[in-house]
């Protein structure tokens, strides 16, 4: 019949005797020790083959690549300009995903005033996330990335301020007004 190994059976008893003898042979321990070795060795060469690469690959990017204050007097202090906006745009991201995650709890607590507030607060912080990563990388794009964050931050203020009191959301609005404020700057400057 079928076993289910509550009870102890005579095939299933042979069959993992045979796999303790055999894995607790002299033979079979040595190989296995040989190979756990080899495997360790093969392991540690492949790691430092990696870091090699990585750091050759780094310092290849470093030498290379240009920095901000070497782009501010080629641009006219564009790069700095994009640095700051990204900066303001990742605070503004962190205060509204703060936002979204109390707006969350109100809403679950049967606060239904706070659902468009956690829906756009989650919507805008996407929106400054992607504004954040352009403008750090000084992409062609963060002129249009920085106006629709422009707006997002515009309707996420608005709906924060709607519900007074809470100094969560407070605090939050006024972190939108001023990535909306950069953004519209950094947008200026860009034409």
């Amino acid at each position: 019949g079928f076993c289910n190994h509550s009870v102890q059976c005579f095939p299933c008893i042979s069959l993992l005797k045979s796999i303790a003898d055999r894995e607790n042979h002299p033979q079979f321990l040595r190989k296995s020790r040989f190979f756990r070795r080899k495997s360790i060795m093969m392991t540690m060469i492949s790691n430092c083959r990696m870091f090699a690469l990585s750091a050759m690959a780094i310092a290849m990017l470093a030498s290379n690549a240009p920095t901000f204050a070497a782009k501010d007097a080629v641009d006219g202090g564009h790069a700095a300009h994009m640095l700051k906006c990204a900066k303001v745009c990742a605070d503004c991201q962190v205060q509204c995903d703060a936002c979204f995650t109390h707006c969350a709890s109100l809403v679950s607590e049967g606060k239904k005033e706070h659902a468009k507030c956690m829906n756009n607060c989650v919507d805008c912080a996407e929106c400054c996330k992607l504004c954040a990563t352009l403008c750090a990388r000084q992409s062609s794009f963060s002129a249009a990335a920085a106006e629709g964050c422009a707006k997002c931050c515009d309707e996420c203020a608005t709906a924060c301020e709607k519900i007074s009191g809470d100094e969560t959301m407070i605090a939050c609005a006024k972190t939108c007004r001023t990535c909306a404020k950069e953004c519209r700057d950094m947008m200026k400057m860009m034409k």
